[in-house]
């Protein structure tokens, strides 16, 4: 039997095939905090740097160049060091083993090896240099994952030959990382991140869920499911035809290839101007399909019974289409502790829901919310009801106020008036009248854009406009600009007062929503519910402004958005607000939030439903009047973590705090619904000329053309953008 110390020395052996000795305890001190990689190289144990083995680098990198050598450690390497000072000066090897004994010499000498090696040497400023490099290599390619990781492109991009000759003329003896050093130094970012954001989920006692479809997805699937639903109907319309061909003996015509523009025309709302390039591919394809098809409807019994065929193989290649576009769906899923964590990618179908695959990841016991704008919402529904009946399900409303500008912008009214402005502000740009009116204080008049059309040229030519108004409507009297073209066109609109009205009440709705985007999001839901309402309703009262037409375009796309703020959830939180206490609630309303509370909390595992001391605590804060002073709150310093950071202070019922507490984990909206998040737009003379000089450089790199569509969605604009 080996001891212990034997064992040491034989696995050290092993581990160390060029060093081989008899007594490990003369072995230096350093190799214990390295590990082999392989016969040549060990790496530290604390920072993973690796070394061709070499006692001295060992330990000079010990001494002074690691930077993650835990404190205890360090002290313990500086007391070795210290008792191994004068270990070099002394023979590596044993008396007994040294190999001039066993040639019977008298007195031989003794070798010195390893003399400390000074510092000016060559030999050390070159292992110096290979270090630094090293370092500053690693450090270059960290730099090049995070570019790739955050601006959304493939690691192929760092092979673009401009890019490479950039960095070359930057620093000539630096070369770019292959794909594969790419790759893994993405494994090994992706090691370091994943453990801690498992750890933070597994650490939460409450969490809440988002969920975001993929947009290429959910392209897919809408795209997917009207030209099924299309093709169904138009197989129908067809099959229709052919039987009247049938019982008369006469052609049909092409009334299915009009029916079916008609069909197309109503399925394709909402798509983006990329997206209808696509489709339109689609539907001239499939036009050229039907009308083949009708043509062939036209001709004998063997020719309808061939078409029927036909219809009935579209029939089951839309509905292959359709389930596989159902079977797989991405989504993207963020977990909200309450700090929003993205958690990864999931895939989804009908045969593997997306609750099912998160179960077996996540304790759903924990989830209190799901937030989606997906559009299963329904068979969502169903399966929380089914399986997690305490998980709340609530739209996200962070994006109500952008979507509600976004439309407000592409309105008839501010178009008009942002026509009408331009024509004034222009008017005055022209050089005659620009040298007369210069002389006078004008703002911005002069120098506020014009193009392109979005919601922050359209807020800056506002206010200009109606802050010189006084300037502009004596300035189109003045004799010498009575020559000037359209001047009475001019004059018409100057003494418009519906014009400035219209113009003054717009701004005023614009820029209070411009002014909520811009502002820092709060934290919580109610400050945000009640902040989002506000808004809205502020958006309303000025829309009554208006007149005519206007007022009904302003007032039905606000009145929508607002309308959208209407839920249980809400509801429930006007309940429990500390000012009002639900009593702006109607008998509807009120009889929704008590029914989120019974339905939905009272069975989370927290609550154990303890739906009779729920109804009187709420009772009795309901009842109450004023504000608590700090001893009736005293009873709050035990409850700790339990306690809700928005309503904790409210409430003088335990249930009621668990219930504040819970709601405190339940997200406005998904965290890629923030604007903040969202890419800035270029101008479009600016996204116009970006694809004429891609298309021009990539002549003469016909390298780069592969992974180049015809429309120019390749990312450039966006990698611009970002």
């Amino acid at each position: 039997m080996f001891t212990p110390d034997q064992l040491n020395a034989i696995s050290r052996q092993h581990s160390s095939p060029r060093y081989v000795t008899k007594e490990p305890n003369r072995r230096c001190w350093s190799w214990k905090y390295f590990i082999s990689v392989n016969e040549e190289r060990s790496k530290c144990m604390f920072c993973d740097f690796s070394y061709r083995n070499n006692t001295y680098k060992f330990k000079k990198h010990l001494l002074s160049q690691c930077v993650k050598i835990p404190p205890n450690y360090k002290s313990e390497i500086d007391s070795q060091n210290d008792k191994c000072e004068g270990y070099y000066e002394d023979p590596k090897r044993p008396r007994h083993e040294n190999y001039l004994k066993r040639a019977r010499m008298s007195n031989p000498p003794e070798p010195n090896y390893l003399i400390p090696m000074p510092e000016d040497t060559q030999i050390h400023n070159i292992l110096s240099m290979i270090d630094q490099n090293t370092e500053e290599r690693d450090s270059f390619h960290s730099l090049l994952v995070k570019f790739i990781v955050t601006s959304d492109v493939s690691p192929e991009a760092l092979q673009n030959p401009y890019l490479k000759e950039l960095l070359q003329k930057l620093r000539p003896d630096f070369n770019l990382p292959s794909i594969q050093d790419i790759q893994r130094h993405l494994d090994r970012e992706y090691d370091e991140i994943r453990p801690q954001i498992s750890s933070k989920i597994q650490e939460a006692k409450f969490l809440s869920i988002s969920l975001k479809i993929d947009q290429k997805s959910e392209k897919i699937d809408r795209d997917n499911g009207t030209f099924s639903q299309n093709s169904a109907q138009n197989n129908g319309i067809l099959r229709q035809n052919t039987e009247e061909k049938t019982m008369q003996n006469g052609p049909t015509g092409t009334g299915g290839t009009n029916e079916n523009e008609g069909l197309y025309s109503n399925g394709i709302d909402g798509l983006s101007n990329s997206e209808m390039a696509q489709y339109d591919q689609e539907s001239e394809r499939y036009d050229q399909n039907s009308t083949d098809f009708a043509q062939n409807s036209t001709k004998n019994d063997q020719n309808v019974t061939k078409s029927t065929i036909n219809d009935l193989k579209i029939d089951q290649n839309s509905s292959k289409s359709t389930t596989s576009s159902a079977m797989e769906r991405h989504i993207d899923v963020f977990i909200h502790t309450p700090n929003p964590l993205y958690y990864g990618r999931v895939t989804t179908g009908q045969s593997r829901p997306i609750l099912q695959v998160l179960a077996s990841e996540i304790d759903m016991k924990k989830v209190v919310a799901i937030k989606t704008e997906s559009p299963e919402m329904l068979s969502l529904t169903k399966e929380v009801e089914e399986n997690y009946p305490w998980i709340i399900i609530d739209r996200c409303k962070g994006c109500l106020v952008e979507k509600t500008t976004e439309e407000l912008v592409e309105t008839e009214v501010v178009k008009k008036l942002w026509n009408k402005a331009s024509f004034l502000v222009g008017m005055f740009r022209r050089p005659n009248v620009r040298q007369q009116i210069s002389q006078y204080d004008t703002g911005d008049l002069l120098e506020t854009p014009l193009e392109p059309y979005n919601l922050k040229n359209i807020l800056s030519l506002f206010k200009a406009t109606l802050s010189q108004q006084e300037l502009i409507v004596d300035a189109v009297h003045w004799p010498k600009l009575q020559e000037e073209h359209e001047i009475e066109k001019a004059h018409e609109l100057t003494n418009d007062k519906v014009f400035w009205t219209t113009l003054d009440t717009v701004q005023h709705i614009l820029e209070q929503f411009s002014q909520t985007m811009d502002s820092e999001s709060e934290a919580e839901y109610q400050c945000l519910l009640r902040k989002t309402n506000h808004i809205m309703v502020e958006g309303l009262k000025l829309a009554h402004n208006l007149d005519g037409n206007d007022k009904t375009e302003v007032y039905n796309i606000i009145n929508k958005h607002y309308q959208q703020l209407e839920s249980d959830l809400g509801h429930l939180y006007s309940l429990l607000d500390h000012v009002n206490r639900g009593t702006n609630l109607d008998d509807d309303k009120m009889d929704a939030a008590m029914n989120m509370i019974m339905s939905k909390l009272t069975q989370n595992p927290a609550l154990q439903g303890d739906n009779a001391t729920i109804i009187r605590e709420i009772g009795e804060f309901r009842a109450r009047t004023g504000a608590f002073d700090e001893n009736r709150r005293s009873w709050l310093k035990s409850l700790g973590e339990e306690s809700s950071q928005v309503f904790w202070s409210y409430f003088q019922n335990t249930k009621l705090a668990v219930i504040a507490n819970l709601l405190s984990f339940v997200p406005f909206s998904s965290e890629t619904c923030q604007r903040k998040n969202q890419k800035q737009e270029l101008p479009e003379d600016l996204k116009a000329k970006l694809v004429y000089l891609k298309y021009n450089l990539l002549q003469h790199q016909p390298q780069l053309q592969n992974g180049y569509d015809l429309n120019g969605h390749d990312g450039s604009v966006e990698l611009m953008q970002a």
